[in-house]
């Protein structure tokens, strides 16, 4: 499994600037859509780190929307605190 994720996050650091951010547009056009995001008091998400998807214009959405937004520190390789 750890040679499956290694691999995938290889060819998500390839991905070119233009082409992650043409993903990172469609994930946050996706999760807007959701009818569980438009009902939501409160955002759990996480702040783009090197070349993962960048989400936070969902998150200045969801702030001018009135919602809660919470993002996670990381305390160790398999805990989180909000």
């Amino acid at each position: 499994m750890k040679a499956y994720i290694k691999e995938i996050l290889e060819k998500r650091s390839q991905l070119s600037k233009k082409d992650n951010q043409i993903f990172s547009e469609e994930i946050c056009k996706k999760v807007r859509e959701l009818k569980v995001y438009k009902s939501a008091k409160n955002l759990l998400i996480f702040y783009p780190y090197l070349s993962e998807a960048d989400v936070l214009p969902v998150a200045k959405e969801a702030l001018c929307e009135g919602k809660n937004v919470f993002f996670p520190k990381v305390k160790d390789a398999t805990t989180m605190e909000f």
